[in-house]
């Protein structure tokens, strides 16, 4: 706890036995993830909701939270600063894994208002991660920027051909309407065929294979 304390000053005043031990380097990694925290923290709860061991497991895994954004957010902000100076697009897989991670926050603040019998402990809980986690947000605003700024740019590069792009696309849609037309034709006349061969059995009748061979050609005919 000493280390994570270190991380997360605020995570001190939440904890019965502070650890007293000054860690002059503070370390973002830990061997124990915040959901294994908030799983274990969610057992004592169910145990004795009262139980000031089960707050304590929540607000280490928030601060485990914390830690965790800050990992996330520094490995997309290095992805996408490399994608930048090489003029390539990438950091997409580490923005995604942010996106992931800044769910996984908003679900664990859900579970503590829910479940916290004291709102205001609960603010303090949800608290130890909020600084790490507007900055996650941004880097997930910036990024969609990016992207935006991207395309703007490619509509503005090839602004020329848009006219023909969407006339061609218009024609493409005007032909595809016309030869499901042609096919809907085709079908009708086909139902026909079978309701008059239908028709004719049903009255006793059987029809001939002229009679089929005509309707074929009046379908070919009319295609």
């Amino acid at each position: 706890l000493d280390r994570l304390c270190a991380a997360v000053p605020s995570l001190r005043p939440l904890l019965k036995e502070s650890p007293e031990a000054e860690v002059k380097e503070a370390s973002l990694e830990f061997p124990i993830s915040a959901d294994s925290a908030s799983d274990a923290a969610e057992d004592l709860v169910k145990a004795d909701a009262e139980a000031a061991d089960a707050w304590e497991g929540y607000a280490v895994s928030a601060a485990l939270t914390a830690c965790e954004l800050q990992r996330a957010t520094g490995a997309a902000e290095t992805a996408i600063q490399a994608a930048t100076k090489s003029a390539e697009s990438g950091g997409q897989a580490e923005c995604d894994a942010l996106q992931l991670r800044i769910t996984q926050a908003d679900e664990f603040s859900e579970k503590i208002f829910a479940r916290c019998p004291q709102r205001s402990l609960a603010r303090r809980i949800v608290s130890l991660y909020k600084e790490s986690y507007t900055g996650a947000l941004e880097v997930v605003r910036q990024r969609r920027r990016a992207q935006w700024r991207c395309v703007a740019g490619l509509l503005w590069r090839f602004r020329g051909t848009l006219p023909f792009i969407g006339l061609s696309s218009l024609l493409s849609m005007v032909l595809g309407a016309f030869s499901a037309m042609r096919h809907h034709y085709q079908a009708a006349v086909i139902n026909l065929a079978k309701d008059a061969a239908t028709g004719a059995a049903g009255n006793g009748q059987r029809s001939s294979i002229g009679e089929t061979v005509a309707a074929m050609m009046v379908r070919d005919r009319k295609s």
